[in-house]
């Protein structure tokens, strides 16, 4: 977690066994069959499957498997991580195992261990194979990823006590949608006068700023980065000349974009500079590969570097209420040499119509912990207009949730 920009740029993403523009090519264990489609074919598919569900239970069974199974299947996930029995069986996927194997290695007695798995078994987190046996699958060994377990412990621990809190708190506030970002559901729940920002920031607060930051790991293996996507090079052109970067990387963190987007595209001709607050920056210090800078920075205030070919600002904004993200903008704004210089900014764009469960899960977290949302199309535009710039293009990343406004002097 940034402290001064996103709370989704930590870690070092490990893209899902696509082969980039780029030539870069990760490799993942779980294999999907969406992953047989392109992506945004494979999305497609998905959502079609998942009406089809949808019509095929009734009103009723909607409501009570919600409320009856949805609201525990998120203790049993914690109870697995917590008892490391996602770790036993998850060398690969396939592996077989019965409740009482596993009971006897993790320390659990057998029965409420079954009870356990059967409901993980109806979620998709395991197999049965038998009875009162398993197999592990595809999201067993996501699940025994360390940094898959920081987003559960995070989401379990801070995520749920704020969703249970959120009517109530709309209620007091008269129903009117959270936008200051100095009184957010996240700080009445905490009962804290500092920032979310700042509450994770405190070293009294150390092992769930661990855990964010695995979850900002986790989040980006989830799909490609743009970077994996794109004709990259074309998209940031070249730097000017030895004084001006190419690409000054706008509440980067610890530099964890920078460094994927260099080893991906490792002929890209200009430096990268990666500007944060000092804590991340000086954590990188000596962490950044050669090319890569580090700079203590607050978007809050004028941009020390004048001139560069790209400002690049990844899940920056949606951090932030339209006011400071128009701050944030014109602090860049002034910096840009037209005809020159651009903002990229990496985004998701919530579809007017059809949204999913990740934009809207997203959307759910920000307005919470940051009075903050994600933005549709028309949000983007407006918002990059009122602050005196114009949105020239939007990438589409080939279906990916994120993609990149390109943005332009007027």
């Amino acid at each position: 977690m940034a402290t001064n920009g996103d709370m989704s740029t930590e870690g070092i993403a490990v893209d899902n066994g696509h082969k980039s523009t780029n030539g870069h090519t990760a490799t993942s264990t779980y294999k999907p069959l969406a992953s047989s489609f392109s992506n945004s074919n494979g999305k497609k598919a998905l959502k079609i499957a998942d009406d089809l569900a949808k019509s095929l239970e009734t009103p009723e069974e909607k409501v009570c498997r919600t409320f009856w199974f949805d609201i525990y299947k998120f203790s049993a996930m914690k109870v697995g991580v917590d008892v490391g029995f996602f770790n036993f069986p998850a060398g690969s996927a396939g592996t077989t195992f019965s409740a009482d194997e596993l009971g006897q290695e993790c320390g659990v007695e057998t029965r409420l261990l079954s009870r356990f798995l059967k409901v993980l078994a109806a979620e998709g987190f395991v197999d049965e194979s038998g009875t009162n046996r398993f197999r592990s699958n595809g999201v067993t060994v996501v699940m025994s990823d360390y940094n898959f377990q920081g987003l559960v412990n995070e989401q379990f621990e801070i995520g749920l006590g704020i969703a249970h809190a959120l009517p109530e708190y709309l209620k007091s506030n008269h129903y009117k949608e959270p936008t200051d970002a100095h009184a957010t559901v996240f700080r009445h729940v905490k009962n804290t006068d500092k920032t979310t920002f700042g509450w994770f920031a405190d070293p009294a607060n150390a092992q769930a700023l661990s855990n964010n930051t695995r979850h900002m790991t986790a989040k980006n293996k989830m799909a490609r980065r743009w970077f994996e996507v794109v004709d990259t090079y074309s998209v940031l052109g070249e730097a000017s000349g030895a004084e001006a970067p190419l690409l000054v990387d706008v509440g980067g963190s610890n530099g964890s974009d920078a460094t994927a987007l260099l080893r991906a595209c490792p002929k890209l001709k200009g430096s990268i500079v990666v500007q944060d607050l000092e804590f991340p920056i000086v954590d990188s210090k000596n962490k950044l590969p050669s090319g890569i800078v580090g700079q203590v920075y607050d978007f809050f205030t004028p941009q020390p570097i004048f001139g560069a070919k790209n400002y690049f600002l990844h899940m920056v904004l949606h951090d932030w209420p339209d006011a400071q993200c128009r701050q944030i903008l014109g602090n860049q704004k002034k910096a840009m040499v037209r005809g020159h210089s651009k903002i990229l900014i990496n985004e998701i764009v919530v579809p007017d119509q059809g949204a999913g469960w990740y934009e809207m899960g997203v959307d759910m977290i920000m307005m919470t912990c940051l009075s903050a949302t994600e933005r549709t199309e028309t949000e983007w535009r407006n918002l990059i207009e009122s602050s005196g710039l114009v949105l020239s293009e939007i990438l589409g990343c080939d279906g990916e949730w994120e993609k990149v406004l390109v943005v332009d002097l007027p």
